[in-house]
């Protein structure tokens, strides 16, 4: 585990010289990144200078620009002669308060029986809780090919987005999806899932959340609260014990935990598609100025803040060794590992944040390729050992 250092990062967000002339020098000799990867950290910085992301309005930047940057198009519900994917809402929980009903995008692979349970894939996008969709290319394309390699269904959760929800909005909705996968589940050990409503229900025995980046932080801190068997308000829910049983695996990819500090986040030659600004504006935008000290110290925001991470099921985590957050990735496999928690560690080589939802234009084939294949395997291991 990588040494952290004492102090908060600078909340200023701005880069110093050193740090601007550390990421130009690892943009012009790429530290062993492709050219093309630096090609695009290189156009997504002009581009988040140039349409003022950190100062206009983050709904029209990510509508009008960044989706169109990074994953050239918004993919549209499909069917194909491997997987079926459809568009459908999860029935909101009115009586826990402001839990809306939530759009969730389903895949199922075609060769799967309408009624026929299958592990499903929480899959929660990345982000920094601002941008990004589950309908963009880059979530779509990987969580399509998680559910042909896995034969599992996935859910992939269109959770609202800061600042105009704010924390706890999106953990909210990943719990109410939660909630309506354990109600799918309920019904079909009970064998009346409802035919009349197919688009509401689908069948499910067991549960693998799993996340990049801010979707990181997501499926931890969920899973967390469902172990602890409490809701996002931290009360208790009676559900909680047999949520807990639903869900066998958590793949975690170079999740976002909010601790600043760290060795790897004060190099300015690892700021790839994370440069202090940005993060900075992640940050103001999910918390707000107003409640940013107090919710730093919520676990329910910086999961390495929780007492204990006793009774999570199996972990793999995924880090990238070029990535500002790179370690507080490794700070949280020795807090899993100290905790009792079974846990499996990839750091990929050479690899900037964000590098498994890359376009493919922009990424390396063949690292990518290596960690869908970790993934797999230990969420296989994971199920087929329940």
């Amino acid at each position: 585990m990588s040494e952290t250092e004492s102090g908060e990062e600078d909340s200023s967000g701005d880069e110093s010289w050193s740090d601007a002339l550390a990421w130009a020098c690892c943009i012009c000799r790429g530290d062993g990144v492709p050219m093309r990867t630096r090609l695009l950290e290189l156009v997504s910085r002009l581009m988040f200078q140039g349409v003022g992301l950190c100062t206009g309005r983050p709904q029209d930047f990510r509508r009008n620009r960044w989706d169109f940057l990074t994953s050239s198009q918004m993919v549209e519900s499909c069917v194909d002669a491997r997987v079926v994917c459809s568009d459908v809402f999860a029935p909101g929980l009115p009586e826990l308060g402001d839990y809306p009903p939530v759009p969730v995008r389903v895949y199922s692979p075609a060769t799967a029986d309408e009624k026929e349970a299958l592990p499903v894939l929480l899959f929660f996008h990345g982000g920094g809780f601002c941008i990004q969709s589950c309908k963009a290319k880059s979530a779509h394309d990987f969580v399509y090919l998680l559910v042909q390699k896995l034969r599992c269904r996935a859910v992939s959760v269109e959770y609202r987005l800061a600042p105009e929800f704010p924390f706890p909005c999106a953990l909210r909705d990943a719990y109410t999806v939660l909630r309506w996968l354990h109600s799918c589940a309920k019904q079909q050990e009970r064998n009346d899932l409802i035919n009349t409503l197919p688009s509401m229900r689908i069948p499910v025995n067991q549960i693998v959340p799993c996340g990049d980046s801010a979707g990181g932080n997501l499926a931890l801190v969920l899973s967390t609260l469902v172990s602890q068997g409490l809701d996002p308000e931290q009360r208790q829910d009676p559900k909680g014990p047999s949520m807990q049983k639903l869900i066998k695996h958590i793949a975690l990819i170079y999740p976002c935990l909010f601790e600043f500090g760290t060795a790897s986040a004060k190099k300015g030659c690892m700021r790839y598609f994370l440069p202090k600004k940005m993060l900075e504006f992640y940050k103001r935008s999910y918390m707000g100025d107003d409640r940013m000290a107090e919710l730093l110290a919520d676990w329910r925001v910086a999961p390495l803040k929780t007492s204990s991470f006793k009774g999570l099921p199996d972990v793999s985590v995924i880090s990238a060794d070029l990535d500002p957050i790179r370690d507080e990735n490794m700070i949280l496999v020795q807090r899993l590992k100290k905790d009792g928690v079974k846990v499996s560690h990839m750091q990929a080589l050479r690899a900037p944040h964000g590098f498994l939802t890359l376009p493919s234009w922009a990424s390396d084939k063949d690292l990518c390729e290596r960690c869908l294949a970790f993934i797999c395997q230990e969420v296989q291991a994971s199920l087929s050992s329940s």
